[in-house]
């Protein structure tokens, strides 16, 4: 199930319960500026196919059962499915 949340609800997530992967799909120049702690980095555009890149990235959230990703705009991250 795929899920929008806003950035005050992941903050909640972030201090309240923390049982999930979250993967920031920004650019590495992005990334590396600001970041929330614990997030991976698994950079992912808006005109790639995930199918490309499965392995990689079932590689990089490991066996987690929820996975949250995030972007600067919503755009890489909400092309994303599972």
């Amino acid at each position: 199930m795929v899920t929008t949340l806003s950035a005050d609800r992941l903050a909640e997530l972030v201090d309240e319960d923390g049982s999930f992967t979250l993967v920031d799909t920004r650019p590495e120049d992005s990334y590396e500026a600001w970041r929330v702690p614990g997030a991976v980095h698994f950079p992912f555009g808006p005109e790639e196919e995930l199918d490309d890149r499965l392995e990689e990235f079932e590689d990089a959230v490991g066996d987690a059962d929820r996975v949250i990703t995030i972007c600067a705009k919503g755009i890489s991250s909400a092309t994303w499915r599972p």
